[in-house]
């Protein structure tokens, strides 16, 4: 049973000037957030009669007799090892800028600095005093494009970059690092756009080059049933992106897509739990996706159009774990659309995931073997849209 309570604000203000060489912005942002998440592992304790919320409840004179979660007194039962309670909170800001230069007509330099702040505060309400943690994270982000325009019709580009997420706090436990720090990535780029047969399609693409650092991959830590953030010191990423879109008359566009990533492990000192694992796959990075779409638009009427489109999706295989014993094998997906649209309303009937394929979601250790959670199976329904 998983309960949270999310609250949350956040504002951004943004300047922007130019001139006819020049295009600028500066800019902040501040955002608050605050979640209160109460976890338990199950929802069915007395016979078949599920428990409500009142009843998990744990007496905080027992919480405050439990050192870890697997030493507590004989009442206290197996409730406290799986649940989780945590409050979360944080409070991050951000200053920004951005300058376009056109150096000519054909060439084109931009800028871009960013400087990010985080600071995140959690801990669990039942034992504040030794679970509370309060960390602040990070970064300077700068970014530089060039961009040459061979004509109208076909431009090349160059960008590097450097990325940021924050760090945060493992589930409380007494036996596990609390903190894990945040991810950094630096990123190389390089790619076209263009434009052929008379404006009928548009042909894109890109190669890309990444090296991270303390990449983060959350695992299930079988000795305290929570999950615990490894950051993966250094891993690199490397592929190719290409994207197509053809619309050869008026009402039908076909849209394919194709991407390939070879991500690897280069150096992991977290924990021994699965050897050298240096020279592995990255978990959660399928190895390529492809796609392909077909949409159909029709006048019914002078006030409406009928569309129809059907996109299949195709998921190369991945690995789960670091170890990568965990894997799966390609999947194949279909959904289809089918509709009618105004300028003021729509109504769309749908179907998602219409050959109803199954697979993991997520895969990991569990305490019997290997746990798997499922996708959704094939289901529709009907959207509605007014716009006011």
């Amino acid at each position: 049973m998983l309960l949270t309570a999310l609250l949350g604000c956040s504002a951004e203000f943004r300047i922007t000037g130019d001139s006819e060489v020049l295009e600028w912005q500066v800019g902040a942002y501040y955002q608050h957030r605050k979640i209160n998440s109460e976890f338990t592992w199950f929802s069915d304790w007395v016979g078949t009669v599920e428990r409500d919320r009142s009843s998990f409840t744990i007496p905080r004179a027992e919480y405050d007799m439990a050192v870890s979660a697997f030493d507590f007194d004989a009442d206290f039962g197996t409730e406290y090892a799986y649940s989780v309670v945590d409050e979360n909170t944080s409070d991050s800001w951000a200053v920004f800028g951005q300058a376009d230069y056109d150096v000519n007509d054909e060439l084109s330099i931009a800028f871009a600095l960013r400087y990010d702040e985080d600071k995140r505060e959690s801990f669990d309400e039942r034992q504040k005093d030794v679970s509370k943690a309060s960390e602040t994270f990070s970064e300077t982000q700068p970014k530089l494009q060039i961009t040459y325009n061979w004509s109208e019709d076909m431009m090349t580009y160059f960008s590097a970059s450097k990325g940021f997420r924050s760090g945060g706090f493992n589930e409380y436990d007494p036996t596990i690092i609390r903190t894990f720090d945040k991810e950094v990535s630096e990123n190389v780029e390089l790619g076209f756009k263009s434009v052929l047969w008379g404006g009928a399609m548009t042909l894109s693409g890109a190669v890309f080059h990444i090296d991270i650092e303390n990449t983060q991959f959350t695992r299930l830590n079988l000795d305290t049933f929570t999950l615990e953030n490894l950051g993966i010191d250094e891993s690199t990423s490397q592929g190719v992106e290409l994207e197509a879109v053809i619309q050869p008359m008026e009402g039908l566009r076909f849209n394919l897509g194709y991407g390939y990533a070879d991500s690897k492990i280069d150096k992991f000192t977290a924990t021994e739990d699965y050897g050298d694992i240096d020279g592995n796959k990255v978990p959660g990075v399928h190895k390529y996706n492809i796609n392909a779409g077909v949409e159909y638009t029709t006048a019914v009427s002078d006030m409406m159009d009928a569309v129809v489109r059907v996109d299949l999706i195709r998921k190369g295989p991945l690995a789960w774990e670091l170890d990568n014993v965990i894997t799966s094998d390609t999947s194949d997906f279909m959904n289809i659309r089918a509709g009618i649209q105004t300028e003021n309303y729509g109504v769309t009937l749908f179907v998602e995931n219409a050959t109803d394929e199954r697979v993991a979601t997520e895969d990991f250790y569990g305490a019997a073997g290997v746990a798997r959670m499922p996708n959704m199976p094939r289901f529709y329904g009907v959207e509605a849209s007014y716009k006011f």
